[in-house]
């Protein structure tokens, strides 16, 4: 079996392990960023005062989504919809992404054994391995340290 694989050919494992991109879809799910997008806000600064959120965080969030092929921003500090950002409107697509909905009550449960506490829209935690990530602090998963 040793013969299967090319010689020299191997998976990126830091690919393969990432877990910023799902997370950082599940907070734009959440915040409902591509909502704000549709109905007409693009810059940074509104997105985040309608998501309540910080608006540097969020910045580095999309900057590092667009480089992933999620959204668009066709001058700074201004996103657009491209086509895999437009799925994000589907409310199917929500129902699992959302944070405060059943994706993120199902990974709780998942991870501790109990129900999760009920918290308002928009009022989450990260698991410890994303906070490095989307902070670009030490143990950065995506390797854009304070870029993200």
């Amino acid at each position: 079996m040793t013969g299967d694989k090319t010689p020299g050919a191997s998976a990126k494992l830091r690919t393969l392990s990432d877990l910023c991109t799902p997370w950082c879809i599940h907070v734009v799910a959440t915040l409902r960023i591509a909502d704000h997008i549709a109905a007409g806000t693009t810059d940074i600064k509104t997105l985040a005062e309608e998501a309540g959120c910080d608006p540097d965080s969020l910045l580095r969030v999309l900057r590092y989504l667009v480089d992933k092929g999620v959204f668009q921003q066709p001058a700074p500090g201004r996103f657009a919809l491209n086509e895999a950002a437009l799925e994000l409107l589907d409310p199917s697509m929500q129902l699992g992404l959302d944070l405060g909905g059943i994706g993120g009550r199902m990974a709780h449960g998942l991870c501790v054994g109990e129900p999760p506490q009920r918290r308002p829209h928009g009022h989450f935690r990260l698991p410890r391995v994303v906070r490095p990530a989307l902070l670009g602090g030490p143990g950065s998963a995506s390797g854009h340290r304070g870029e993200l």
